[in-house]
């Protein structure tokens, strides 16, 4: 499955480690890895080295229009008054935004840029994705999840994690949800 990489500068370095060890242990030779991130980060990868690792760097202020690190940035600052963590935001909206992308094809993987898949990992299981349990409870989280979608934490459970299989079509529902 393809795979969706958001990067912030700071992890310019892991990322390039990362990207080649997805190739090994996650990827089949005709899928792509998508790096998303801040054109100036395109220094960072070369051509040669994103056609070696069957890659493509996506400009995450053109990726989709309308959304850009600026426009997160004064959005959180004339409603909240606090910007902080506009490039948090941006991340997860370039993560669902992706979906409506011409490169979206049917699934897609999420994956952190700073984690280093060590082994063979398989996402889908008798025709379902696996997702990735864990106890983490970020509230800030919950919370917008419930102004946005109406529903809060539903189970002990949170999907907070480092990577999330990606069906394209029920990825655009929820985009469209949010929009409306």
């Amino acid at each position: 499955m393809d795979v969706v990489i958001c990067l912030a500068s700071k992890d310019y370095y892991i990322v390039k480690k990362n990207i080649k060890y997805i190739r090994q242990y996650l990827q089949e030779e005709k899928h792509v890895i998508y790096i998303i991130s801040n054109q100036t980060n395109k220094f960072f990868f070369p051509d040669r080295w994103l056609r070696k690792y069957h890659s493509v760097f996506i400009d995450e202020d053109n990726m989709l229009e309308g959304l850009s690190f600026q426009h997160v940035y004064q959005t959180l600052e004339s409603h909240f008054k606090c910007n902080i963590y506009a490039g948090w935001y941006l991340q997860q909206f370039l993560k669902m935004g992706f979906s409506l992308t011409p490169y979206a094809q049917e699934e897609y993987l999420i994956w952190d840029s700073d984690t280093l898949p060590l082994h063979q990992i398989s996402f889908v299981k008798n025709g379902k994705y696996q997702l990735t349990a864990k106890t983490e409870h970020h509230k800030p989280y919950f919370e917008t999840l419930q102004g946005l979608l109406g529903f809060g934490k539903l189970c002990n459970t949170s999907f907070i994690a480092e990577h999330m299989p990606i069906r394209v079509k029920i990825m655009q529902e929820l985009v469209d949800t949010i929009k409306h």
